[in-house]
């Protein structure tokens, strides 16, 4: 499974992306998390359905006093793929 989606709320210089970086490689998945000039994060979580599914959860759920605090998800592209095109997480 490929999963693109967008972050908003308290999501840059408060470590977000190295959370979601633990996060992908406990659940096994594969892809980055990227700043946008915004103030949001663009994610692509790919690997195993069970294991995007669940990333995108915890990812989706971080509010955490002085740290990051997710106030929406947008899912921009949601697909089935055959294998991952990375093959690690990446933080850009």
């Amino acid at each position: 499974m490929s999963l693109l989606f967008l972050v908003s709320g308290r999501v840059q210089g408060v470590n977000f992306r190295g959370t979601a970086k633990f996060i992908a490689e406990k659940y096994g998945v594969f892809g980055y998390a990227q700043n946008e000039d915004d103030g949001t994060v663009t994610v692509l979580a790919q690997g195993e359905k069970e294991g995007v599914e669940r990333f995108f959860a915890e990812v989706s759920s971080l509010n955490r006093p002085n740290f990051a605090r997710v106030q929406k998800t947008s899912v921009i592209e949601k697909k089935e793929i055959k294998k991952a095109d990375a093959a690690h997480f990446e933080i850009r």
